[in-house]
């Protein structure tokens, strides 16, 4: 049975969810994690490069020979992080105008954005007074090629991406902290980047990501981290071990870098030499959200020895850049899910970074709600080992709602594999291939069929030249005219019998009963035996017989007749036989005889006649 993957592909690790069955019976039968492993000296963390030992290419790669995923089907992610989102109205409500018209209603919402370059997806959210009041998300088709070109290097072309946010609803619909009737907010923790989903009446209605470290999927379009002030100036102490003296900081030279960043952010347009500014010409920056997310608000997780210490969270609650890291979460719940409808009434933790104790208290203090750590319950028909399904329920949310989207248990039903991009199956790939064939032997085809039309035509007109040449052959052989229409051999044969004379009905000829049998009189009268007569049968039909074998010689005509004769000599046989085929009375029948002793004494001779060759030549 073909395997069911999904495959969550962050930025410091790829995470895999492997089932096996159908979408009413299902199980988990393996989970796979790699991370990326980084190695940074002091001027790399400096300049915030991230320079992996393998690269993510690589380990996708590798894991597709040894999990064997080119020969399943693959459910990939597209990460929130890389996703623009915006929440607007629109003046339909049904599904089929707003899959329609979104594109034109996209272009009022999204003004940076060319919405021929990008993949849109929407979430309907709610619906009032004739209007639908939906959620898109818009992917550059840059990302979704990187992607995909990233999965076409392991040999991998996977069925559907997915949004990583709506997978994160479809594996919290399998927990038991799932309640239609609760409002929740589901957290996803990770390293570079947190995710935060509402859920209310068991659908998603409002979804954030934000950025909490310096690495991003695609640096080329980063807005680089300050330049490290000195200990005074940001209090931050020098990486040990740097031997760097880092320059001091001030706000000309972060603007200066802010101003270089946004030129960047244009595609097509390269950096500018740096000017200096004076105090009177610095520049005022107006960002969109997006933007003022790149420029940094993470202060307080800025450096290399924090950012560090981001990647493994502390185990024992310690660590003041972890405090720092849930207070970024929780300032941006409350500015972003402020004015939710109602109250939320469970906080599910998930990632990598929910590991401590102290995420869960701090949610839980923070905002007098109930928090859990995501945990399938047994919920998940699984086939791996117990501390295996620990990771699933840390690490693998993703994953499993990715799988969980081909079992029939996708909650929000989002592909960002359209357009250009869509997905053909082995069969709709060799469609034009297919195609092409097929035109091809139609037009083999049609030539075969009209050179067969022109040979018909050809021998027809030879069929019907031979008909008349026969027709004007019989009419000088025979006298006759031919009937229309009518064989010509079929006449020929019925004109032979009439030439021959002695034909009857369908028999070409017939033995006159009188010679024969006064010819039988006697030749046995000149036999001079004494022999009674027990039955005689006479054909006097004759029958055109065909020569068969390796030789072949005239066909014989014949009309065997037979009698049975009683006698006391055995020497009989010789006299019959003898009278028959050598002595001149006999001028109708030959003879073969062949005798029977009886039991009361005497034989019994059968004597087969057939007509003399020279008599039937007679009967020409």
């Amino acid at each position: 049975m073909q395997q069911i993957v999904g495959l969550d592909i962050g930025t410091r690790t790829v995470t895999g969810a492997v089932f096996s069955g159908s979408a009413k019976k299902y199980r988990l039968v393996d989970f796979f994690m790699d991370e990326v492993h980084a190695m940074e000296d002091a001027s790399q963390a400096l300049s915030g490069e991230f320079v992996p030992i393998l690269s993510l290419d690589e380990i996708v790669q590798k894991l597709a020979a040894e999990k064997n995923l080119k020969d399943a089907i693959v459910v990939a992610n597209v990460d929130t992080k890389d996703c623009i989102i915006r929440e607007f109205s629109v003046p339909f409500t049904k599904d089929e105008q707003i899959r329609k018209m979104i594109a034109f209603e996209a272009e009022e919402h999204f003004h940076t954005l060319d919405v021929d370059n990008v993949v849109l997806e929407y979430l309907k959210v709610g619906e009032a007074n004739g209007k639908s009041h939906i959620i898109v998300a818009a992917v550059r088709n840059d990302v979704v090629e990187s992607r995909l070109d990233l999965l076409k290097k392991a040999e991998i072309d996977p069925i559907a991406l997915d949004l990583d946010a709506a997978a994160l609803v479809s594996s919290f619909a399998l927990t038991p902290h799932y309640d239609r009737e609760k409002s929740a907010l589901i957290i996803d923790m990770g390293a570079t980047s947190a995710k935060i989903i509402l859920v209310e009446e068991g659908k998603l209605r409002k979804m954030r990501s934000l950025r909490t470290g310096r690495s991003v999927l695609s640096p080329d379009r980063m807005i680089a981290e300050p330049a490290l002030a000195g200990a005074g100036a940001a209090g931050v102490e020098s990486p040990k071990g740097a031997g760097l003296e880092l320059p001091e900081y001030s706000i000309e030279a972060r603007f200066r870098e802010i101003e270089n960043a946004l030129r960047q952010l244009d595609e097509g347009v390269e950096e500018e030499p740096e000017i200096p500014l004076t105090f009177s010409e610095t520049p005022i920056a107006i960002l969109s959200d997006e933007d003022f997310e790149k420029v940094g608000l993470e202060e307080d997780l800025r450096g290399a020895r924090k950012d560090e210490k981001l990647r493994t969270p502390p185990q024992n609650g310690s660590g003041g850049t972890y405090t720092a890291y849930l207070e970024r979460i929780g300032a941006e719940i409350q500015r972003t899910f402020a004015t939710t409808r109602s109250p939320v009434e469970v906080i599910c933790l998930t990632g990598g970074m929910s590991a401590p104790e102290e995420a869960r208290r701090y949610f839980t203090e923070q905002f007098e709600v109930e928090t859990v750590v995501l945990d399938f319950g047994g919920r998940l028909q699984a086939d791996i080992a117990p501390e295996t399904l620990e990771k699933v329920n840390r690490h693998g949310a993703v994953a499993v709602g990715l799988g969980l989207k081909m079992l029939g248990a996708d909650k929000l039903g989002l592909d960002f594999r359209k357009g250009k991009f869509r997905y053909e199956h082995r069969f709709t790939r060799l469609r034009l291939p297919l195609l092409a064939a097929s035109v091809l032997l139609v037009a083999i085809f049609f030539q075969t069929a009209l050179w067969s039309y022109h040979e018909y035509l050809y021998l027809t007109e030879r069929s019907a030249a031979f008909q008349a040449e026969m027709e004007k052959q019989h009419e000088a052989f025979f006298g006759t005219k031919l009937v229309t229409g009518r064989s010509a051999f079929s006449a020929a044969q019925e004109q032979k019998k009439k030439w021959q004379g002695k034909g009857v009905g369908n028999v070409g000829r017939v033995i006159d009963c009188v010679d024969a049998i006064r010819n039988f009189s006697d030749v046995m009268g000149a036999t001079g035996l004494m022999f009674s007569i027990q039955s005689m049968n006479f054909d006097f039909k004759v029958k055109e017989g065909v020569a068969t074998g390796a030789k072949k010689s005239a066909a014989k005509a014949s009309a065997d007749s037979s009698a049975e004769l009683h006698t006391e000599s055995g020497d009989a046989v010789v006299v019959f036989e003898n009278k028959f085929n050598k002595d001149p009375v006999s001028t109708v029948f030959d003879c073969r005889a062949s005798p029977t002793a009886q039991p009361g004494g005497g034989y019994k001779i059968s004597l087969k006649l057939t007509p003399k060759a020279s008599y039937m030549a007679k009967l020409e």
